[in-house]
């Protein structure tokens, strides 16, 4: 699924904003010096060129979706999605974390292209002394490999892989391998608590403080520092009076605590967003009709925000945490059971009673 973070930058560039540098970048594709009609921009100190002139003149296909505003570039059964906005790269159903999420400048995409050209086996290097993107191809006969962008390290808690878990998390990949996938930000493993561990000492076996895990797992993640469920717990105690269950008060001071703010789970051109909560609980409401719905929608969610979402059912009231997919499925950290931790929602403890479409809203936050 990578903290996904987002946010002036963002949102100018997908208005057409010219947040950028001008730049005297030049363009070789296999020696062929490009001329787009937009030119590479340097933003934040990152060179970012359009993306369809370099993807077409390698002989790929690029497809804009304007409704998740998003490019699709393609050969054959190969794919490369990337969305306006997010720091979060698809290959072939494998994600990864790209520091240098792609903008819209003058109305064309623009890209870190080394992240989108190098899964098709094309090589980029950069000439300083000509300022020039290189970009050479060099087709390999196999199925496009996992990207492999440079480390962002996190101090999130690894725990010990089990035989069914044991992955390669190295190089920012969300191990996407079946039996089961082992999400993971930034090369490491999301962080995993549940309610009932006996460190957090919670009453009632930990019973109404799914929520208060799951923004421990949740900010811990994004922060890259560790907050355990006994921080979240005594500051809720602290605002709102209470025990677990009067939290709504403390929902905006909860984020505002650790520097964080809500913010839209997923990009409002979305057919499948409906509305924004700013008052109450930051939440992200969502308009589906099936599960499918519901989880084509939860992974643009975690394509927004790599580093996890809360997931809310009203229905039965619980919180749970959704860290990554892989082959059209969404997979949880349910701090319901320290046996829910990377499980599909059938294996939730909600998932024997409930469906998807029973989802109430979700929750995302990022650095301010």
């Amino acid at each position: 699924m990578r903290r996904f973070i987002i946010f002036v930058a963002a949102a100018a560039a997908a208005l057409g904003i010219n947040a950028y540098a001008e730049s005297d970048i030049t363009i070789s594709v296999n020696g062929n010096i490009l001329n787009p009609e937009q030119p590479p921009v340097v933003i934040n100190n990152r060179t970012l060129v359009p993306v369809r002139a370099v993807c077409e003149a390698l002989g790929l296909d690029v497809e804009w979706k304007q409704e998740n505003q998003e490019v699709i570039i393609s050969r054959d059964d190969d794919f490369v999605k990337i969305g306006i906005g997010y720091h979060t790269l698809n290959a072939n159903h494998h994600l990864s974390y790209i520091d240098a999420a792609p903008q819209i400048v003058n109305g064309v995409t623009c890209v870190p292209i080394r992240y989108v050209v190098e899964p098709f086996g094309a090589t980029v290097d950069w000439d300083n002394e000509t300022r020039t993107v290189i970009v050479r191809e060099n087709i390999p006969d196999e199925p496009i490999p996992t990207p492999t962008p440079p480390a962002k390290p996190t101090p999130t808690p690894t725990p010990t892989p089990t035989p069914e878990t044991d992955t390669n998390t190295e190089n920012n990949q969300r191990p996407v391998i079946s039996n089961p996938p082992k999400p993971s930000f930034g090369g490491k493993p999301f962080t995993f608590y549940y309610q009932s561990e006996e460190d957090w000492a919670f009453e009632s076996n930990g019973r109404g403080y799914c929520w208060v895990c799951s923004y421990a797992m949740l900010i811990t993640d994004t922060l890259g520092e560790k907050v355990t469920p006994l921080d979240i717990a005594a500051y809720n105690i602290e605002k709102s009076e209470g025990g677990s269950g009067n939290y709504i008060a403390s929902h905006f001071g909860i984020a505002e605590k650790y520097g964080l703010e809500f913010v839209p789970a997923i990009s409002e051109d979305s057919k499948y967003f409906d509305s924004f909560e700013t008052q109450r609980r930051g939440a992200t409401y969502f308009k589906t009709e099936t599960d499918e719905d519901v989880t084509n929608a939860l992974i643009e969610a975690l394509d927004r925000n790599p580093h996890g979402i809360m997931v809310r059912f009203e229905g039965y009231p619980h919180t749970l945490v959704a860290t990554g997919y892989y082959d059209g499925e969404v997979y949880f950290n349910d701090p319901a059971s320290p046996k829910m931790e990377n499980v599909t929602f059938e294996n939730t403890c909600l998932g024997r009673n409930y469906k998807l479409t029973d989802l109430s809203f979700v929750q995302a936050i990022a650095l301010k």
